[in-house]
């Protein structure tokens, strides 16, 4: 199973495909980028059978903490 890695930024938000080396910036709005990254956890747990913490994880780039998604399974 590939590593998903979305970082919030204040601009938008960058995706990387960790074992593949591909990454994207978007820009989005606020609402946008929960709803991405809820969609990202559910379609994850759904596919692994395994929990949001566990499938997926955002980071909080600016502030270089680690933060679990908003989103429940």
């Amino acid at each position: 199973m590939s590593r998903i890695d979305v970082v919030h930024k204040s601009e938008g938000v960058s995706i990387t495909l960790a074992d593949h080396g591909f990454s994207f910036s978007v820009d989005l709005s606020q609402a946008e980028k929960e709803d991405l990254i809820e969609q990202l956890v559910l379609q994850v747990s759904a596919s692994t059978g395994t929990g949001s913490d566990k499938a997926i994880e955002s980071r909080l780039a600016d502030e270089g903490a680690k933060a679990p998604s908003r989103a429940s399974c």
